[in-house]
């Protein structure tokens, strides 16, 4: 009885085991198929296959096959590849299928990053500008900052042309007395340039410039956000190399007078002021010595220290009587110069035909389980101006790893070494204007062929805006730096993504540079040498962890959210010193302690701040493709930026969208209107980057003003403390208001684009830096306020076309107008 009993049972298991493993089996399926392009057939190489409504997704191999588990419930797969339109397969009925990829003619379906989500460009609802990245590479340049010059409505763009020059980018103008450059995320790590940056690893870069769209970023999007992601790998293995190599010259000059012009202009100046004779003014080196000429008389040589020029068989000019001592400028010299009766023409004499060149090698490739890209960069940019130039040489490596279709994991880096030879140009002593203000009298050499200057009377203070140059060419300015993130993001429950990303900004650099003695100079001659180095270091940390849910519900409900953290970290130090009065200007001296000055000078500085986002949420819902809402909400603290009183600032936005084109009263009725939206956002952001401790009442030592004669009399006194600043406790974030107003319509068969918004920003509680009572709080540094307000208004237009004809020939036309 007991053993009938035991063969029921286990036949009893038996049964219920076979039950669950072919109801296992039934549960789901497994589809496998091929996808191939429409235009030449070929096989797809990298198209995204994923079951609608869940993440379970994969990739087409090298020869555009795949195979895919479909759960079940799940009927229909989604085939879609950027730049290709998207393809639904029923798949409930069979296990093989075959899909044919067509380009799109729109650009509405492209998915772009809008912060910490991706979404397609028809259902953004703030104003977004998508830069084409192809355009911005088409034309030569060190960095992507300039290059964006023109590319995006709304955006202006500001360099002074010096190679590798980092470039001022305002997004609708100017919001607030202090820091006005936009927030800059790469691969979604914060970074504080993005000058370095190889422009051809990016693949999309994005512009957030209204309160709507950039709310989710908070306390550091006031100024607007750039979105840079680099290239990834996709199809099987390939290897290419692009490159240019070409030529800059400068294209308009200065029209300057020559010597005989210059010396016409000093006589009509002389004879066109009343009052004046001949011997009040005179022409200087013009007059061959005499109180007054009829014509100027140009001379044959300068002679340091003498009031006008003497002419060929002078004793004064006789040959063996040069002399030049570098350790003794001012006393041991005595410097002859044949001076120009052409005239110098000073911008040809520091400006050159500049090569540029560029060179990328890229090897990449994908898989169904991953995907790589590594790629090596050489620029090398020589400068218009003589002796100036910016090299970079850079590696990057992008990777992504898939894992069970369910865990993502990857990094995207770049390592960069930078070697600039700059100059500034944007002040009153740069070479160009040292060239319009030397006279062409003054050749670039004297007769033994050292510098020759304005060391002579009647001349001017310019400097020899060449010898400048030459004198820094063996200056060095370096930098090491690192952009990268890592990530990794988990789907569970099916509708859940888990997502953790870890960022670097980290630069290291030094510099030194010797300053000869400028003997050809009128002034400034710069004694026995001065010689100076500095190191210093930076980065910056990001680390944010978001949840993201996503789910359809039914035929006409799109729900999007977002919750998350995220922490900010920054630290840095820097060093410098130099030393003066060297007795050999030799390379090998080089150094701070071979300077013979008493002491050498240094300084040093270390900076540090964390900010710390506890909630960022955001969320986003469509119905029925036509009716979209948005929102975000964000707070933010900050260490070192504001007082006890406002430690955390709350940031919010929210905005709504109308596809009117999908009505029922329009749709498929106007056949050439594609696409038509219309866009209302409103937002607040904060702007951090305005004041560091400013809510810190601060001390330091002075003998000047804080001394005490300890001794009892009026030579001994000691260093005293006193205030070296006031602290504010009430000092607070600035906060800017945006209401932005847009209409997004596409039209004729996609061919024409038109992008319009009317904003009003409004940027409340402005920091300023304000001078407080001396006689009562004494000599202490001005005190971060909250006063003011700046209002920016205006329009943004965007138009593009496209169009083409036959089946090879493209192009495309716009134009991008917006008022501040």
């Amino acid at each position: 009885m007991r053993l009938k009993i035991y063969c029921f049972a286990a036949r009893l298991c038996a049964a219920l085991f076979f039950t669950i493993l072919t109801s296992s089996l039934f549960a789901q399926k497994t589809v496998s198929g091929t996808v191939t392009s429409a235009k030449d057939n070929k096989p797809f190489v990298g198209a995204t296959v994923i079951v609608k409504g869940t993440k379970v997704a994969t990739v087409t191999s090298a020869n555009g096959t795949f195979t895919i588990k479909v759960p079940a419930g799940s009927t229909v797969l989604v085939i879609s590849s950027i730049g290709f339109e998207d393809e639904e397969v029923n798949v409930s009925s069979q296990t093989s299928v075959t899909v044919s990829l067509k380009e799109k003619t729109s650009t509405l379906d492209e998915i772009v990053v809008t912060g910490y989500t991706a979404q397609r460009k028809k259902d953004i609802t703030g104003s977004v500008s998508v830069v084409n990245t192809k355009e911005l590479v088409a034309n030569p340049g060190s960095n992507v900052e300039s290059l964006l010059q023109g590319k995006a409505s709304g955006v202006t763009v500001g360099t002074s042309g010096v190679p590798g020059a980092g470039s001022s980018i305002r997004i609708r103008g100017f919001t607030t007395f202090n820091q006005n450059e936009p927030l800059y995320i790469v691969d979604g790590a914060r970074v504080g340039s993005i000058s370095d940056l190889n422009p051809g690893d990016i693949e999309s870069l994005q512009v957030l410039k209204d309160g709507s769209s950039a709310a989710v970023y908070g306390a550091a999007a006031a100024n607007g956000v750039i979105i840079i992601t680099t290239r990834k790998g996709k199809g099987k293995i390939k290897v290419t190399y692009d490159a240019y190599y070409g030529s800059q010259s400068l294209t308009k000059k200065f029209d300057l007078l020559n010597t005989e012009e210059y010396g016409q202009y000093l006589l009509k100046l002389q004879q066109g002021i009343p009052g004046q004779t001949a011997t009040t003014f005179n022409l200087g080196q013009y007059n061959g010595g005499q109180p007054s000429t009829a014509t100027p008389i140009i001379p044959e040589y300068i002679l340091a220290g003498t009031a006008s020029g003497v002419q060929a068989g002078d004793p004064r000019a006789d040959p063996s009587l040069y002399k030049l001592d570098l350790n003794n400028v001012e006393d041991g010299s005595y410097l002859i110069v044949a001076a120009n009766k052409t005239g110098t023409d000073w911008m040809d004499a520091i400006t050159q035909d500049a090569p540029i060149q560029n060179h990328n090698i890229t090897v990449s490739g994908g898989t169904e389980t991953g995907n790589y890209l590594l790629g090596l960069n050489y620029f090398d940019q020589d400068g218009i101006i003589d002796f100036t130039g910016y090299k970079r040489y850079s590696i990057r490596a992008n990777t992504n790893f898939i894992i069970k279709n369910k865990i993502r994991v990857g990094e995207n880096m770049q390592i960069s070494y930078i070697d600039k030879h700059g100059f500034t140009n944007q002040d009153e002593g740069n070479a160009i204007s040292m060239a319009y203000r030397m006279q062409p009298i003054v050749p670039v050499y004297d007769i033994k062929g050292n510098f020759a200057g304005t060391r002579g009377s009647n001349l001017g203070n310019a400097e020899n805006p060449y010898a400048a140059l030459y004198r820094r060419k063996d200056n060095k300015d370096k930098k090491v730096g690192i952009i990268g993130s890592a990530y990794a993001e988990v789907d569970f429950l099916r509708y859940f993504t888990l997502k953790s990303v870890l960022g670097m900004d980290y630069g290291n650099s030094f510099y030194n540079y010797f300053n000869l003695p400028a003997y050809e100079n009128a002034e400034g001659r710069g004694g026995t040498g001065q010689y100076g180095e500095g190191h210093s270091y930076g980065y910056t940390l990001t680390w944010y962890n978001t949840l993201n849910f996503h789910k359809e519900f039914g035929e006409n409900h799109d729900v999007r959210a977002l919750v998350g953290t995220e922490i900010v970290q920054g630290q840095g130090r820097g060093v410098d010193a130099y030393s003066t009065n060297y007795f050999s200007f030799d390379r090998n001296f080089w150094q701070v302690s071979s300077g013979l000055s008493t002491t050498p000078f240094g300084s040093s500085y270390e900076y540090r701040y964390r900010k710390y986002s506890p909630i960022i949420a955001k969320l986003d819902y469509s119905y029925a493709n036509k009716y979209l809402l948005s929102g975000s909400y964000r707070r933010d603290g900050s260490s070192n930026a504001f007082g006890p009183n406002f430690k955390y600032g709350n940031f919010v936005s929210g905005s709504a969208g109308w596809r009117i084109s999908e009505e029922s009263f329009i749709r498929n009725k106007i056949s050439w209107l594609n696409d038509l939206k219309l866009r209302v956002g409103y937002g607040i952001l904060g702007n951090d980057n305005t004041v560091d401790f400013g809510f810190i009442t601060s001390y330091v030592f002075d003998s000047y003003s804080a001394g005490y004669p300890l001794d009892g009399s009026n030579t001994g006194f000691q260093p005293g403390l006193r205030h070296n600043a006031i602290g504010n406790p009430n000092v607070k974030w600035e906060q800017s208001a945006t209401t932005n107003v847009g209409i997004d319509a596409t039209l004729f068969n996609n061919s024409l684009n038109i992008i319009l918004d009317l904003y009003n920003r409004k940027t409340t509680d402005l920091l300023y830096d304000r001078q407080l009572d001396p006689t009562v709080f004494g000599n202490v540094n001005r005190q971060p306020t909250n006063i003011g307000d700046i209002t920016n208004k205006g329009i943004d237009l965007a138009v593009s076309y496209r169009s083409g004809f036959g089946k090879d020939f493209r192009f495309d036309a716009g134009i991008k107008f917006f008022t501040i």
